[in-house]
């Protein structure tokens, strides 16, 4: 009984890497279709061993994707809310912020702030050259933090 609960356990765990490794396959259509399939077959194999839990919002796929027997198994689970944490997006859309936070990454941008530095320094302007050097860092730190706190499909 030990052992079953230890690959119970290890199951579980399973899912939740399948489900993170799905979420970080958006664009490969080819590799979620494979990460699903071992995803059901993985939840089967804790039918067969008899466990009759839930999976944790962390370790689930959109209900599309969820094996059936699991949604009719737990159909009050399912809800608008759960389904909206998942955000897609179109791979064509373009996204600027990605766009602004590599121009502001490039190595020709510091280059240009570097000559503007030394001009201003040659008039002794260094409160322009401050002000520069703070705007382009706000930029660059308000950017990297919207990238990296949106939602991710």
């Amino acid at each position: 009984m030990n052992t079953q609960n230890q690959e119970i356990q290890q199951l579980e765990i399973s899912l939740s890497l399948l489900a993170s490794r799905w979420r970080g396959s958006f664009n490969e259509p080819e590799i979620q279709d494979e990460l699903v399939q071992e995803y059901r077959k993985t939840v089967q194999r804790l039918y067969e061993l008899g466990w009759d839990d839930v999976i944790g919002i962390e370790s689930q796929l959109p209900e599309e994707f969820m094996p059936m027997d699991y949604v009719q198994r737990n159909p009050a689970f399912y809800s608008p809310t759960i389904n909206m944490t998942w955000k897609t997006k179109d791979p064509n859309e373009m996204d600027w912020s990605w766009q602004i936070l590599r121009c502001l990454r490039f190595p020709h941008f510091l280059c240009l702030f570097l000559i503007f530095a030394f001009l201003c320094n040659l008039r002794r302007i260094e409160a322009s050259m401050i002000a520069f050097f703070a705007i382009w860092l706000v930029a660059l730190i308000w950017i990297t933090w919207r990238e990296f706190t949106r939602d991710r499909p």
